[in-house]
């Protein structure tokens, strides 16, 4: 896993949390999600694409979600100044727009989410 970085994009600055190589294992995330096609186009948020939410009944990803986050909360609790948060949804999802339709703010949003159950599950 290489060092977390941390960006500001758009003009609100938004920050975005870049933690590469947190799993280790790209082809087996990359079959998880392949196992979960299709995926619906992203409706009712400013995702610009398709996405797949993850359940319970996902078995392996949505252990893998949990896993990830879990790998990632000191870094997520740093970047943020957070001290914990609530495990709220999960996805895997693929940038369809154009890239001439990306440009703007991403909404800034007060907490961090990343789930893969009903019900929240703390992180700290």
């Amino acid at each position: 896993m290489q060092p977390p970085e941390i960006f500001h994009v758009g003009t609100a600055a938004s920050p975005v949390l870049l933690i590469d190589e947190i799993s280790g294992q790209v082809d087996a995330v990359r079959d998880m999600a392949a196992a979960l096609a299709p995926f619906p186009p992203a409706r009712g948020n400013a995702y610009p694409g398709m996405r797949r939410h993850i359940t319970d009944s996902d078995g392996a990803a949505a252990a893998y979600a949990r896993r990830t986050l879990g790998a990632a909360v000191g870094a997520i609790n740093a970047a943020f100044g957070f001290d914990g948060f609530d495990l709220l949804d999960a996805s895997f999802s693929i940038v369809t727009a154009a890239p001439a339709n990306l440009a703007g703010d991403i909404p800034s949003r007060a907490a961090t989410t990343c789930a893969a159950s009903a019900d929240p599950v703390p992180m700290r």
